[in-house]
């Protein structure tokens, strides 16, 4: 599967419990997932691998300790780093952060896309 078709993406939105933001769903229209600089799931897929399926992805949002506050939150992909790239789909802002680090999120912008230029940034300014 190369690319989401809209049924493929209202599965997803179903399954999830929200709206994928439009650059998301975009992304999926072109291709099924995003690959970042070495390998990992800027943009997890979806039923073509179990480790990086985003359906997959998203169960640790129902788990006990799952911070409250990240309940408009999906999880979109992953920088390589452990860090999760989600959405927080009440505040309408793309976030990077990490389970480790509670409530505290590392980086916040406008868009899921302005977050994987970020981290694409990141890798390339790296010696």
């Amino acid at each position: 599967m190369t690319r989401l078709t809209e049924s493929d993406l209202a599965e997803i939105e179903q399954a999830l419990g929200f709206s994928l933001p439009v650059d998301v769903r975009e992304q999926y229209r072109v291709s099924n997932g995003l690959l970042g600089p070495t390998g990992f799931q800027l943009l997890y897929t979806y039923k073509q691998s179990p480790e990086s399926d985003i359906i997959r992805a998203n169960t640790i949002r129902h788990e006990e300790w799952f911070p409250p506050s990240f309940k408009s939150t999906i999880l979109l992909g992953n920088d390589g780093c452990g860090n999760n790239i989600c959405y927080d789909c009440e505040l309408r802002e793309a976030i990077l952060w990490n389970c480790a680090d509670g409530d505290d999120v590392q980086e916040r912008r406008a868009t899921v896309k302005e977050i994987w230029s970020y981290i694409e940034e990141l890798y390339a300014s790296e010696p």
